[in-house]
């Protein structure tokens, strides 16, 4: 029973990691025509990212931001685009890259050395 409960407990932190990095690239997107709501932006997706806990919510949340970016990069049926094909709209897909980068070097649980279970003095 314990290991299907941390199953649903990994897939609920991915689902929610997902749903607040899809609202997070909505509110990237709709707010950086101006370059300090871009900054803004930008570090809060990166600070959200890092705040996540380790494992499947960081890598939700990557795929989530990516996912809406990505989605809203595309042309709309009127014609338009809600990312402009400028420096800030570079920027913000470049945040994506980076944000994708950072879930998952940091996704996975740190490593213990060997060498701190030892206690102090022993061989």
């Amino acid at each position: 029973m314990r290991p299907a409960r941390a199953v649903l407990r990994r897939l609920a932190g991915a689902v929610l990691g997902g749903l607040l990095g899809a609202v997070t690239g909505v509110l990237v997107v709709a707010t950086h025509g101006r370059w300090w709501s871009l900054v803004l932006g930008a570090a809060a997706a990166v600070a959200v990212t890092w705040a996540l806990p380790r494992g499947a919510a960081r890598i939700g949340f990557g795929l989530g931001l990516a996912a809406v970016v990505v989605w809203l990069s595309l042309v709309r049926p009127e014609g338009d685009l809600a990312i402009a094909g400028d420096a800030r709209g570079y920027a913000v897909q470049a945040l994506v890259g980076v944000v994708m980068v950072l879930a998952v070097l940091t996704a996975a649980p740190p490593r213990r050395s060997g060498l701190t279970d030892r206690p102090p003095g022993a061989p």
